[in-house]
């Protein structure tokens, strides 16, 4: 088990190794990969994670990252898992047969641990200079990571048409006053936005038709 582990830990790193260029040609903060993946290393191994892990050695899988709009995580491994019988993909396009009903994401965050303010001084044991710091019993954020099984339990979609929904949603917000007044604002403020939007747009065409009657009027007058 321990090599099916560090082959994933191999491929993991080259995600983010490409997350990373991709970072460079946008602009953007490149991740910390070590700090990304140092708990990976460390905690992969628990009996906690056996199933994922039995899973990465009996199925073949593809591996991307993703941002997540949370200021409490670094972004997200999906990882799909298809079988053997089903490979048909290419590299550029991704057109595999995804075989397996559930999907993996690992997501990455951080554990903060307010051990106090660092008071450390050069002469203290273990003192780095880099760091400023000795890197013991001080406030630090800890790399942290969760996986998350993602198991679909079916597609569904309104019956009927447009209308039978209008007749939904009239009888709910009957039901929700408070909704409904929040709802009778917010189309009082869309009416209110289109109005000044067709009055704006309206001005405009009048002072440029008053702008062409003055310059043929000038025109004739000149004549």
């Amino acid at each position: 088990m321990k090599y099916i582990s560090n082959t994933f830990f191999e491929e993991v790193v080259n995600v983010l190794n490409d997350e990373n260029e991709q970072r460079k040609y946008d602009d953007k903060v490149p991740l910390n990969i070590p700090f990304v993946i140092s708990v990976l290393c460390q905690h992969l191994q628990d009996g906690k994670y056996k199933s994922f892990l039995e899973d990465i050695y009996k199925y073949r899988y593809v591996m991307s990252y993703k941002d997540i709009d949370d200021y409490n995580d670094y972004g997200a491994l999906t990882i799909h898992l298809y079988t053997e019988e089903d490979d048909n993909y290419d590299d550029y396009n991704y057109n595999y047969q995804i075989d397996v009903n559930y999907t993996y994401s690992i997501i990455f965050s951080y554990d903060t641990r307010d051990w106090g303010y660092c008071q450390c001084e050069p002469n203290d044991e273990d003192y780095r200079e880099d760091k400023r710091c000795c890197g013991h019993g001080c406030d630090w954020s800890a790399p942290a990571f969760n996986i998350i099984k993602e198991i679909p339990l079916g597609y569904s979609s309104w019956d009927g048409d447009e209308h039978d929904f209008w007749e939904f949603e009239d009888n709910f917000y009957k039901l929700d006053k408070e909704l409904a007044e929040e709802k009778a604002k917010q189309d009082k403020e869309n009416k209110i936005k289109y109005l000044q939007e067709n009055i704006k747009k309206m001005q405009d065409e009048l002072s440029k038709y008053i702008v062409e009657v003055e310059n043929n009027y000038i025109k004739e007058s000149s004549k």
